[in-house]
C-alpha cells in the first residue's frame, strides 16, 4: 500500500514537471519601438537604402542587439549554406520543407552589413570579437573588409596579430583596411593611456 502511494506520488510529480516544461511560456524577445529585436536585425539585410533605418534602430538598441547580430552572422557563415550544391538541393525541396530549413546564402550574403553594424556599435560590440575574427579568413573580400573594419572600430587590441595577417591579403582594399584598423586601435590605445 505504501509502495503504491509512493509510486503515485512520484508519477504525479513527474507528470507535473513534464506539463510545466511543455507549457512554460517562451522567453519573449526584447522589443524596440514596438518591434522585436530580430525585426530590426532582419531589416539590415535589405538590399536597398531602407536598411539604413534598420541600422539606426539597431544602434539605438545598442549592446543588447549584439547577440542577435552574432546569431544572424553565424546562421550565414557556413560553407554548406553558402555552397551551390546546397542552393540546388534547397530549390528542389517542397515548400513545406523549405520553410523548415535555412535558405541558401549567395556569396557574402548580408554578413558585410551585419559586420558594419557591429563596427558602428564600437566598444559595445566587444562580445562579437571572436565571430569577427573568424570572418577574417572568409573567401569573400567584402566579408574580410568589413570584419577587419569592425574590429578596428571596436578597438580589439587583443586581435592585432590576426588583423596584421591581412596586411598580406591578396586584395588591396582589405590590406588598406587592415592597416587603418591597426592605426585606429593604436590611436584608441593612446587615448586610453592618457586618461
Amino acid at each position: 500500500m505504501k509502495r503504491r502511494r509512493l509510486l503515485i506520488a512520484i508519477a504525479l510529480v513527474l507528470g507535473l514537471f513534464i506539463l510545466c516544461t511543455l507549457f512554460r511560456p517562451a522567453r519573449t524577445e526584447p522589443m524596440h519601438k514596438s518591434r522585436k529585436f530580430s525585426f530590426w536585425i532582419q531589416g539590415i539585410k535589405l538590399p536597398n537604402r531602407e536598411n539604413n533605418r534598420f541600422v539606426e534602430a539597431t544602434l539605438e538598441i545598442g549592446s543588447p542587439a549584439v547577440p542577435y547580430l552574432i546569431k544572424e552572422i553565424r546562421s550565414q557563415d557556413s560553407s554548406l549554406i553558402r555552397s551551390s550544391l546546397y542552393s540546388k538541393l534547397w530549390k528542389s525541396l517542397p515548400n513545406w520543407a523549405r520553410n523548415r530549413v535555412h535558405p541558401p546564402t549567395s556569396g557574402a550574403g548580408t554578413i558585410p552589413a551585419l559586420a558594419y553594424t557591429l563596427g558602428c556599435l564600437g566598444h559595445e560590440a566587444r562580445d562579437a570579437i571572436p565571430t569577427l575574427v573568424r570572418l577574417l579568413d572568409d573567401r569573400e573580400r567584402s566579408v574580410r573588409y568589413y570584419a577587419v573594419w569592425a574590429l578596428g572600430q571596436i578597438g580589439a587590441t587583443e586581435v592585432r596579430s590576426a588583423i596584421s595577417q591581412l596586411l598580406r591579403d591578396n586584395d588591396t582594399s582589405v590590406r588598406e583596411q587592415a592597416k587603418r584598423a591597426l592605426e585606429t586601435i593604436e590611436f584608441s590605445d593612446r587615448n586610453v593611456a592618457r586618461q
